[in-house]
C-alpha cells in the first residue's frame, strides 16, 4: 500500500474519526484508525462499536491496499509534520514509513481482517435536514441530557418524527429541552432514542457549508451521511419518558420578555448568591463541588462562577493560606513551560506543608482544565490569581 497527500487534509479526517476512537479497550484493534484505498481517495475508519465514524480525504493512490494503525500516536505524528505534501508507504509486516520533506517515521501497523465494519441501516426510514438546522436543534437540546447512567434512556435524545414535524427531545428529570422543525418530506412517523453522547460528536462533525445531512433510522442503528463523512451509532432501547404529559397545556399567567435582558438579569442574580455562598462556605468545599460537576458533566454558569470566584477569592481564604504559595510557584513555572511533574516536585521543595497543596491543587488543576475548555475567561480568572496582592507578597 502506498498513498500520497497533503498533511493538512490527513489531519483534518483524522480528527473527524478519531472522536470515535476506543480508549484502552479490550480489543487492541479498536484503538487504531484503519485506512483504505478507494476510488474517491483514502478512507478513514474509527470505531468503539457503539459509535463509528468514517470519512474520505484526497490522496494519489499508487498502490491499494488497507492497514490500521494505531491511533492516538498516528494522528501526533500527521499532527507534528512540517507540513505540504506527505508520503505513507505500508509494506507486507503492515508497519509504515511516513516521509514529509525532511522527515522519515516508521509505524507498527496491525493487519485489517481483525477490524470490524461499520453497521450499514437498511430498511430505514430516510430523512434530510439542512446542516445548520440540525446543529442548531443538537446544540439547543443536548444540555438537558441526563448524565445519570442508572437511567440509560434519559442519557439520550429522543427524536420523533410526525406527518409534518421533527422533534428533539431531552430532560433529565429536572429540566425538558424541545426543538421543533417542519417539514414535507414523505416519511412514516417514527421514534428513535439516540446516545446524547454521540449527538454532541455529531455536532461537531457536521461541516460548516450548508449541506443536507442523510439521516438513515432503523431499528437498532441511525447513520448520519454528510457526503464524505458518515457517523454510525447504535440506537438506546427501550421506552421514552412520555415527555407530552410533563408539557403544560394551560398557563395562569404568560410573559413575554427580551432575551438578552432576561439572560443578563439571571446572571446577575447567580453572580450574587454564588459570591454569598463562597464567602459562607469553605473554599474547599466549593472545590469539591466543582470537581464533581465537572466529572459528571453537569456545567452550569453557576458553577462556571463559582470556578472563576474561587480564584478570585483564593488569596484571602484563611485555610488556602498555607497552601497558596507553593500552588502560585506550580502555576508559575507550568506557565513558563515546565513539565507539570518537574514543577510540581519544584514547589515541594519549600518549607510549606505540600500535602493540603496537593489536594486544594487537584481541585483546581481540574478547575483550571475546564476554564481552558468552557470559559473564555480562564485569562483573566488566572491572571486575577497570580496578580493579586497576596502573590506579589508571596513572590517577593
Amino acid at each position: 500500500m502506498r498513498f500520497q497527500c497533503q498533511v493538512a487534509d490527513l489531519m483534518s479526517g483524522l480528527s473527524i474519526v478519531n472522536r470515535a476512537l476506543a480508549v484502552r479497550s479490550t480489543m487492541q484493534i479498536l484503538e487504531g484508525v484503519l485506512l483504505e484505498t478507494c476510488e474517491k481517495g483514502l478512507r478513514l475508519v474509527c470505531t468503539d462499536l457503539a459509535l463509528g465514524i468514517e470519512t474520505v480525504v484526497s490522496a494519489e493512490i499508487s498502490q491499494e491496499g488497507r492497514v490500521v494503525l494505531p491511533g492516538r500516536l498516528f494522528s501526533e505524528i500527521i499532527r507534528k509534520l512540517p507540513g505540504g505534501n506527505m508520503e505513507v508507504t505500508i509494506n507486507e509486516n503492515h508497519a509504515a514509513v511516513i516521509r514529509c520533506q525532511k522527515s522519515r517515521t516508521t509505524l507498527a501497523g496491525f493487519g485489517a481482517e481483525e477490524f470490524p465494519d461499520l453497521p450499514q441501516v437498511e430498511d430505514g426510514n430516510l430523512i434530510s435536514i439542512s446542516s445548520g438546522l440540525l446543529r442548531g436543534m443538537i446544540q439547543k437540546t443536548c444540555f438537558a441530557i441526563a448524565t445519570d447512567e442508572s437511567r440509560p434512556l434519559l442519557t439520550g435524545c429522543l427524536l420523533e418524527i410526525e406527518e409534518n414535524e421533527i422533534r428533539l427531545v431531552a430532560l433529565d428529570g429536572f429540566r425538558l429541552a424541545l426543538r421543533k422543525l417542519n417539514h414535507s418530506q414523505e416519511i412514516q412517523p417514527m421514534q428513535a432514542v439516540i446516545p446524547g453522547k454521540v449527538l454532541g460528536e455529531l455536532a461537531k462533525v457536521i461541516p460548516d457549508e450548508e449541506n443536507d445531512v442523510s439521516l438513515n433510522i432503523g431499528r437498532t442503528h441511525l447513520s448520519a451521511d454528510m457526503g464524505v463523512t458518515r457517523v454510525v451509532t447504535r440506537l438506546l432501547e427501550g421506552e421514552y419518558t412520555r415527555y407530552r404529559r410533563i408539557l403544560p397545556s394551560e398557563w395562569q399567567t404568560r410573559v413575554k420578555v427580551k432575551r438578552a435582558e432576561l439572560s443578563d438579569a439571571i446572571e446577575h442574580g447567580v453572580m450574587k448568591a454564588g459570591i454569598t455562598e463562597i464567602r459562607t462556605h469553605s473554599p474547599k468545599a466549593i472545590g469539591r463541588e466543582i470537581q464533581k460537576a465537572f466529572n459528571e458533566g453537569g456545567i452550569t454558569t453557576q458553577i462556571k462562577n463559582k470556578a472563576l470566584w474561587l480564584f478570585e477569592l483564593f488569596g484571602t481564604a484563611n485555610e488556602a493560606v498555607e497552601v497558596a504559595p507553593k500552588l502560585y510557584e506550580y502555576y508559575h513555572l507550568v506557565g513558563k513551560g515546565m513539565p507539570k511533574m518537574e514543577a510540581a516536585m519544584r514547589a515541594r521543595e519549600g518549607n510549606l506543608d505540600f500535602a493540603r497543596a496537593g489536594s486544594v491543587g487537584r481541585e483546581l488543576n481540574r478547575a483550571t482544565a475546564f476554564f481552558n475548555a468552557n470559559v473564555q475567561g480562564v485569562d483573566k480568572a488566572v491572571r486575577t490569581l497570580t496578580e493579586s496582592a497576596p502573590c506579589r507578597q508571596w513572590e517577593r
